[in-house]
């Protein structure tokens, strides 16, 4: 789940503030934290298509790499590498 914050630094910029992790809630990247300190996470985005019970909605989830690796040992079938 990333979460923004209106800067007025620069005209109302939008900018990345937080990642939180939607499986266990830890703060993946804050937006205080130096690019050579933060995690990589598994970013989700999927929007809905017809055919669907979820037509047109747009989800999208990250995780953790830790949760990322979790899910990846529930799967009957492990991703290519």
């Amino acid at each position: 789940m990333k979460k923004y914050v209106k800067k007025t630094i620069v005209k109302n910029k939008i900018v990345l503030d937080k990642v939180i992790c939607n499986m266990c809630g830890e703060v993946i990247i804050n937006g205080n934290t130096y690019r050579s300190e933060r995690q990589d996470y598994l970013a989700i985005r999927k929007c809905w298509g017809y055919h669907s019970n979820k037509d047109g909605e747009k989800h999208r989830i990250d995780l953790c790499e830790n949760c990322y690796d979790k899910l990846v040992e529930s799967l009957k079938i492990p991703p290519t590498i």
